[in-house]
C-alpha cells in the first residue's frame, strides 16, 4: 500500500513556544503497484518516545522536569476529532472517497523550544496485522518448538520527530 503524512502546526502561543499538532497518516486502498514489502522486518522506532494519550501520555523514564510540567499542562494529550479542522475534514472525504483509509490521525499541542532537540512522538494506527516470525536467536536442539511465532502489529507504528528552528 501507499502510505502518506499530512503534517500540519500552528503557533498557539508563540509567546511560550507552544504548537498545536495535526497529523493524519492514510494508505491508498488500491494502489497501484508492485512493491512488495517483506512482512517478516519488524517495525524499529525510538524507545525513548512520548506515547500521546487522551488523559495521560506516557514520557519515557529519564524525562527530565521540563517535560513533565508540560504533561500538567496539557501537552501529548490527543484531542477529539473535529470535523470542521481542515485535517480532519479532509480526512472524512478521504474517507468517504473509498480509494483512502486512514491509518493516524491525531490533534494534540506541545511545547516546541527554538533551536534544542524534542523527544520522538510514538504513533501507531491501522489494522492489526499477524505476521510470521522467525526467531533470530539460536534455539536449543532439544527446543520443542522451533517453528515461526505468530505476533499481532499495528499496521503503521513508528515515530514523528519535531524540530523549531528558523521553521518548523
Amino acid at each position: 500500500f501507499l502510505l502518506s503524512i499530512i503534517f500540519c502546526t500552528s503557533a498557539w502561543a508563540a509567546d511560550n513556544g507552544w504548537y498545536q499538532v495535526e497529523v493524519l497518516v492514510f494508505a491508498q486502498t488500491r494502489p497501484d503497484t508492485s512493491e512488495h514489502l517483506d512482512s517478516t522486518l519488524l517495525p524499529h522506532y525510538n524507545n525513548q518516545a512520548i506515547h500521546l494519550a487522551s488523559s495521560n501520555p506516557e514520557l519515557p523514564a529519564n524525562a527530565n522536569a521540563a517535560l513533565q510540567q508540560a504533561v500538567t499542562q496539557g501537552a501529548w494529550q490527543l484531542q477529539p476529532r473535529n470535523d470542521k479542522d481542515p485535517v480532519a475534514a479532509m480526512a472524512a472525504r478521504m474517507s468517504a472517497n473509498g480509494n483512502y483509509r486512514t491509518l493516524f490521525y491525531g490533534r494534540w499541542q506541545q511545547p516546541l523550544p527554538a533551536n534544542q532537540s524534542t523527544l520522538p512522538i510514538y504513533i501507531q494506527g491501522g489494522r492489526m496485522l499477524t505476521t510470521t516470525l522467525t526467531p533470530t536467536t539460536p534455539q536449543p536442539m532439544d527446543a520443542a518448538n522451533t517453528e515461526a511465532t505468530a505476533t499481532g502489529l499495528p499496521e503503521l507504528q513508528g515515530t514523528i520527530s519535531l524540530t523549531r528552528g528558523s521553521f518548523l
